[in-house]
């Protein structure tokens, strides 16, 4: 039996499998993309496409508005006033949380940094209580790299320069957010979406083990597939 054909025959086949499951009603990948906004503190977004959506996720608006702010606060850069909104809306947590709140101190020094005040930035490094970075080396590494940038006259052009830019200050937004959602039981904004990613490649993987010729996700950002 040729080779080429039996190669056909199992991506017809895989076509025909695909076809026999139901599809994923539009409703429900509405709600996925809804709670996604939401739980990530996207509220105007979520807001907005809901209405367009006809979808009506579960949320407590007075909690979603102060996460929202505290949130929106930590992406302008403002690290001190985030931990203080953070300390009103769930007290405690900075206590509790050392990698939240180590992630929160960082950035007020990448911020002292960033605005030229270098013996703010020293002072600040010298008085701050760095918990997290005696413990993990995670965190000891990243305080390694925060100071490094005093060493160089433009830090933004320095090998660490990535501290200064905005998605830095979007990770450290990202950690509170799902620290609060943690505290409050509440469900990480890209769980579902990362399990249905995880068992995407997983199934890609155990079919790749047998050689089955399957259709690949081919771009993650634009959701494209492949015959491989």
């Amino acid at each position: 039996m040729n080779p080429n054909q039996l190669e056909v025959t199992a991506v017809k086949d895989w076509y025909q499998l695909l076809k026999a499951f139901p599809p994923i009603k539009k409703e429900s990948m509405n709600k996925l993309i809804a709670n996604y906004l939401i739980g990530a503190g996207f509220k105007d977004a979520a807001d907005k496409f809901s209405r367009e959506a006809n979808v009506s996720p579960k949320v407590n608006d007075c909690a979603m508005d102060f996460r929202c702010r505290i949130i929106e606060t930590i992406r302008n850069g403002n690290a001190l006033e985030a931990m203080d909104l953070v300390e009103s809306f769930a007290p405690g947590l900075l206590e509790d949380d050392h990698w939240m709140t180590f992630r929160l101190q960082q950035l007020q020094l990448i911020e002292l940094i960033r605005a030229g005040s270098i013996e703010d930035a020293l002072h600040y490094a010298q008085a701050v209580p760095w918990e997290c970075a005696a413990r993990t080396l995670e965190a000891t590494h990243e305080m390694e790299r925060t100071l490094a940038l005093l060493a160089f006259p433009t830090p933004h052009a320095s090998p660490f320069g990535v501290l200064l830019e905005q998605c830095h200050r979007d990770r450290v937004a990202c950690t509170v957010n799902e620290a609060i959602l943690r505290l409050a039981g509440q469900e990480q904004p890209t769980a579902r979406m990362e399990q249905l990613f995880k068992l995407i490649l997983w199934t890609e993987a155990e079919l790749s083990k047998k050689q089955l010729q399957c259709i690949k996700l081919n771009s993650f950002a634009e959701a494209t597939f492949k015959v491989e």
